[in-house]
């Protein structure tokens, strides 16, 4: 239990003293931080000393015990009273209870009436430091659950009821890329109604101020060398993703562009909109995860160029196709090859690039020769995803053989579908995933017959088989011979 401070007021110096010197205060936890013998000098040390308990006489020269109550509440409303008097008139008693007194004790008091009175007094600190901390808890849990709501209701990743506990009546959504550490740490602290997320590289911000949130952004953007987009202000939760996906958009312009801040609204003012077709293709082309993307990508460059022209669009306009189609394509690759680095860096470093080049046959060849380094860089650095799943399996089999292993387990435990890994593990090994696992356990059994005495029945179930006779039939096709002639044959060898 904390220390709690009492504060004694009377008009008589004995019974203050006696107060003081009757209990063994600490014994209690309680300190005495102060005493008066007035009224007035009472109201302002208890203000300046700012106690958790007051015991206090009814009848004060200055200003009596129901006036201190009254004076002292309207700065400390959690002030706890215990009155005393010379009295046992009710109409005081009725008083100060009405006034919230923990309790009302008549003179002469007993040191027992006293602690009694106190420990009640304890018990209500206690219980609001309970209830405070409670509350405390539930607006954290409130809290958390909103900004989590908030968050999957923008990914698209659940729906969009029960709405957030602040509902969102108007709001904008930015996307910040190219800040540091010092940009995330001011941005927290200067907008404290914005719910704030770091999504992979970017720092996500919904704003419920959205008409501030551009002055917000321009203040800090000499914080590192932020790349921002703002989406157009809304009204509705319902429309958190697509306004997420405005300020992605806007973002994209303002890597095009070297632009600070970029807000949609102002798009129509780079005519991007034309090439939609052509931006959604690309997307669904990357989102159907194409087995072969390297050879695709030629096909895809050729179809780029080949709609900037058709369509005449200017050399921004193509620049900003081929600027989307080349990042969507180191956006896929990265995430396909489990990429801690980006592989050309920062999306204004590939837009510096494109911006000398001054043909659609510069763009197109530029285009070629980007995928070919991230190829050789891939062949010469890197296995892909499904790669080091198929290792990763046969790393489980050979750890795993003795066991029973069902395919059901390894869709689990490797968070894919059965027929998927069953798939992937032939077009990669060469081989189905059971005649992996058939051929190291006959590998394995090969070795105990070759090595220890173990009984055949042993083997056979160090190996993974539960039946006998199965796993002679087993043995036999692998091996060509039943697993006695194999130990035999070895044996003989042997000597």
């Amino acid at each position: 239990m904390d220390m709690y401070t009492l504060f004694i007021a009377d008009d008589e110096k004995i019974v203050i003293e006696g107060l003081t010197s009757a209990v063994d205060w600490e014994k209690y936890k309680i300190q005495i931080t102060g005493t008066a013998m007035d009224g007035i000098d009472a109201l302002k040390q208890i203000n300046c000393l700012r106690p958790d308990i007051v015991l206090a006489d009814i009848r004060m020269p200055g200003m009596n015990g129901l006036d201190l109550i009254r004076e002292a509440k309207r700065e400390n409303p959690n002030l706890l009273f215990i009155m005393i008097s010379g009295y046992s008139e009710f109409t005081y008693a009725k008083r100060a209870i009405e006034m919230e007194a923990v309790d009302y004790l008549v003179k002469p008091m007993e040191a027992a009436d006293i602690v009694a009175s106190v420990k009640k007094a304890i018990e209500k600190l206690e219980k609001r430091k309970e209830e405070s901390k409670l509350t405390s808890k539930i607006e954290l849990y409130e809290a958390e659950l909103e900004e989590k709501h908030v968050l999957d209701v923008l990914m698209g990743r659940c729906p969009l009821k029960p709405v957030p506990i602040r509902p969102l009546h108007e709001y904008a959504v930015a996307v910040i890329r190219g800040h540091n550490e010092a940009f995330v740490v001011h941005l927290r602290e200067k907008c404290l109604e914005e719910f704030i997320y770091i999504v992979e590289d970017s720092v996500v911000m919904v704003s419920p101020r959205p008409h501030d949130l551009q002055d917000m952004l321009i203040s800090l953007a000499d914080l590192g060398n932020p790349v921002m987009g703002i989406s157009r202000v809304r009204q509705n939760d319902l429309h958190l993703p697509a306004a997420y996906e405005e300020a992605k958009e806007a973002l994209k312009i303002g890597i095009f562009g070297s632009q600070c801040l970029t807000k949609y609204e102002e798009l129509k003012e780079y005519g991007l909109h034309q090439g939609t077709t052509m931006l959604k293709e690309i997307e669904l082309f990357f989102s159907s995860r194409p087995a072969d993307v390297w050879n695709e990508m030629g096909h895809l460059i050729d179809k780029t160029m080949n709609y900037a022209e058709v369509n005449k669009l200017s050399p921004k306009k193509t620049k900003y196709l081929c600027f989307n189609l080349i990042k969507t394509f180191l956006r896929h690759v990265e995430a396909e090859y489990e990429l801690e680095d980006k592989l050309f860096g920062e999306g204004y470093l590939l837009y510096e690039e494109m911006e000398e080049l001054k043909s659609r046959e510069e763009l197109k060849q530029w285009l070629t020769n980007t995928v070919r380094e991230a190829v050789e860089y891939l062949d010469q650095n890197r296995i892909s995803f499904n790669e080091k799943l198929v290792l990763e399996l046969k790393q489980y089999v050979n750890e795993h053989y003795s066991e029973p292993i069902v395919l059901d387990e390894l869709g689990r435990r490797f968070y894919k579908s059965p027929a998927y890994l069953c798939s992937l593990f032939s077009k990669n090994a060469g081989q189905t995933i059971f005649e992996y696992i058939t051929s190291v356990r006959i590998e394995h059994a090969k070795r105990l017959l070759r090595s220890t005495n173990l009984k055949i029945s042993e083997i056979c179930e160090k190996t993974g088989y539960s039946n006998h006779k199965y796993f002679n039939q087993v043995f036999k096709k692998h091996a060509g011979k039943t697993p006695g002639q194999y130990r035999s044959r070895h044996l003989v060898k042997q000597e």
